[in-house]
């Protein structure tokens, strides 16, 4: 009997070991899906964190965005009161000018005393209204300054580009690459709409035989530059052999044409002495080799020259240009010698360009 009793006792035991396991398995069971659940919800935690920290630097970025964009509409309004008031500016200096009283204006070649006639023409856009002027015509560097006063250029600027690129290189085959130089910085790209049919150029057409042909085919910013450096091309300083500009081979305009001419109402500029009731020249006799060689602070004084000679003669006012005269005794005799020495090989290698370009327009 006790055998019996001891067995039912561990059978007893044995089931009340195997709920308990059972128990326990089912509490670990259940403290597993507690913490996956607490992990799964501070992964959620934490993605809905991730998602409002994304939000809010959304916002931010968007709030940064709507920032930028009001400083950007602040800073159009601002240039654009600026564009405004220039106008208007420029409006009421326009009202205050008089009208140029000239319609036709001659400018003529000129090397590197164009400064001067840069001068005239700054006095020019300073004090008078030049919408009546109907025709320019010029030639060589005088081209430039025709240019300067029929388009938006700011003279002052054009001026120093020309005299500092100088004086930087002191050598005169630079002559042209400055210029071109100059003008592709300076002239704006509308500047064929601004001259509107008002601008001709002269030239010698060495094909055609034509020793003062005048251009005004150009349609462009780029074929107005070709034409002006065709127009400059001066033997030896520019090549020995004619620039062509499309179907024409050109030299300087200066060669054989002295732009001297009789008419009423016509404004001329001039470098050489020439004087009537309507001409602004230097009041001096420029030493030739100042137009292709000139002494280092030349260019500065001409260029104030001319913006005094062109008041002087507007306002029929004297001033003082001893400056001018002074500054021969500074020349040193080797710049002196070598200039003359080149101005001498110019004349020559000029002569060998004209015997060896007729031959070449007969042959053609």
């Amino acid at each position: 009997m006790s055998l019996k009793k001891e067995r039912k006792n561990n059978k007893k035991e044995l089931e009340s070991n195997n709920i308990k396991n059972k128990d326990t398995k089912q509490d670990n069971n259940n403290d597993d899906i507690e913490t996956n659940i607490k992990q799964d919800d501070d992964k959620n935690d934490i993605k809905n964190r991730e998602i409002e920290t994304s939000v809010k630097q959304d916002d931010n970025k968007n709030k940064e965005i709507e920032t930028n964009i009001k400083q950007d509409n602040n800073k159009n309004d601002i240039k654009n009161k600026d564009i405004e008031y220039d106008i208007k500016q420029k409006d009421i200096e326009s009202n205050n000018k008089k009208d140029l009283e000239y319609n036709e204006i001659v400018i003529q070649p000129s090397g590197w005393m164009v400064v001067y006639q840069l001068g005239i023409a700054k006095y020019i856009k300073d004090n008078y209204n030049i919408n009546k002027i109907k025709l320019i015509t010029a030639s060589s560097a005088g081209s430039t300054v025709a240019c300067s006063l029929l388009c938006d250029t700011e003279i002052d600027e054009l001026y120093e580009f020309i005299r500092s690129k100088y004086e930087n290189y002191m050598d005169i085959f630079k002559m042209p690459d400055i210029l071109k130089e100059g003008l592709e910085k300076h002239l704006p790209n509308n500047c064929v709409d601004l001259i509107d049919d008002k601008l001709v150029i002269s030239c010698c057409n060495v094909k055609d035989l034509n020793i003062n042909d005048k251009i005004s085919d150009f349609k462009n910013k780029e074929e107005l530059i070709d034409l002006i450096m065709g127009a400059s091309h001066i033997p030896l300083l520019s090549g020995i052999m004619p620039y062509k500009y499309k179907d024409k081979y050109m030299y300087d305009g200066n060669l054989f044409n002295s732009f001297i001419s009789n008419k009423e109402n016509e404004l001329k500029i001039l470098i050489s002495g020439y004087k009537d009731d309507n001409t602004i020249n230097p009041g001096f006799e420029i030493p030739l080799y100042w137009f292709i060689y000139p002494p280092n602070g030349t260019l500065k004084l001409m260029y104030k020259h001319g913006y005094n000679r062109a008041e002087e003669f507007f306002n029929k006012n004297s001033y003082d240009n001893t400056t001018l005269y002074n500054i021969k005794d500074k020349i040193s005799d080797y710049q002196l010698i070598v200039s003359i020495l080149y101005f001498t090989f110019f004349i020559l290698v000029f002569m060998m360009c004209l015997w060896m370009t007729s031959i070449i327009s007969y042959l053609l």
